[in-house]
């Protein structure tokens, strides 16, 4: 939660090592475009699960 009451969750799937960024209130990290741009091209699963790119951290 930002100060203006934003709210999201990030979730992580240890079995897939993947993640998931769901806003519930607004945008608070302003991450939406990222999200929209991963699923144009096809990097999200069904579940809205994205792999780590090349060059991330790793867990």
């Amino acid at each position: 939660m930002n100060a203006t009451g934003e709210r999201a969750v990030i979730e992580w799937n240890p079995v897939q090592n993947a993640f998931r960024y769901s806003p519930e209130k607004g945008d608070p990290l302003n991450y939406r475009p990222v999200i929209e741009s991963l699923a144009r091209k096809d990097l999200l699963d069904t579940d809205g699960y994205a792999q780590p790119m090349p060059g991330w951290a790793k867990p």
